[in-house]
């Protein structure tokens, strides 16, 4: 079957012949299914010329440009880098460069981002201060999942770019469980019986409303007669849980025949 791949791209922006320098590695991706396509900005300290690119994919973790492995491939390329002169004015569009996101909600089930959580270093040949904004900065509960956002990049000349990031919302924030006591008499077999709503004492999530209860204990009989501490364990929607302790009192109310 198909594999996830783990992807490095590095640029030896400065021609030193190693990969090695803060920056070069200009991309970053892991568990990929398949291809896929990202822009890369030039740092305004590289001069023009040629450089060498190196393109990285493997199934296993990849700690450095250089090295052995099993399984995956290795591409060198040569890239050239051509010098503008903005004198004439800016008619070149920036480049906007993304990064994607993971967007942890709060308590309260939600979570704001700002521009600079997706910008990986959206540039303009001849405008230093872009403008950029991002079609979705603020998320919730329904938006748990991955989300398309993009990002627009304007240049003081209007001109624009655009990029994807894949934002993946997650619910990492366990219910509150709250419980309560109750106090049962056994039936005139000796046995009582106690659901997880017995116990239940309004437990409450930002993203669940319907949460899936379950008790430590249920079942009952003569020899529980007086205090039993039970626990309470809430599950959201997300596999977050947390619990909290009742106590049930049991008592022999049948008289005997």
């Amino acid at each position: 079957g198909p594999y996830l791949c783990n992807y490095r791209i590095w640029i030896d922006w400065n021609g030193d012949l190693d990969f090695t320098d803060a920056g070069e590695e200009v991309l970053a991706e892991d568990n990929l299914l398949g291809g896929f396509s990202s822009a890369i900005a030039i740092p305004d300290t590289s001069l023009a010329g040629e450089r060498r690119m190196r393109i990285m994919l493997n199934n296993f973790p990849i700690n450095s440009p250089c090295g052995s492995f099993s399984f995956g491939e290795v591409e060198d390329y040569t890239i050239t880098i051509n010098q503008y002169d903005c004198s004439g004015g800016n008619t070149l569009a920036p480049l906007a460069v993304c990064r994607n996101l993971t967007a942890y909600l709060d308590v309260n089930g939600q979570k704001n981002i700002q521009v600079q959580d997706l910008d990986a270093g959206s540039d303009d040949v001849c405008d230093s201060l872009l403008t950029l904004t991002i079609s979705k900065n603020t998320f919730t509960c329904n938006d748990i999942g991955q989300v398309n956002v993009l990002l627009i990049a304007t240049d003081d000349a209007m001109l624009s770019d655009t990029c994807l990031s894949v934002v993946t919302v997650q619910d990492t924030i366990p219910p509150t469980a709250t419980c309560s006591d109750v106090t049962l008499c056994l039936n005139a077999s000796g046995n009582a019986t106690i659901t997880p709503n017995q116990i239940n004492n309004g437990s409450t999530d930002a993203c669940d409303a319907s949460l899936d209860l379950s008790l430590s204990q249920n079942s009952f009989s003569c020899a529980n007669l007086g205090g039993n501490t039970v626990t309470l364990t809430v599950t959201d929607d997300a596999g977050n849980s947390s619990s909290c302790q009742g106590s049930v009192t049991l008592t022999d109310c049948t008289a005997p025949s």
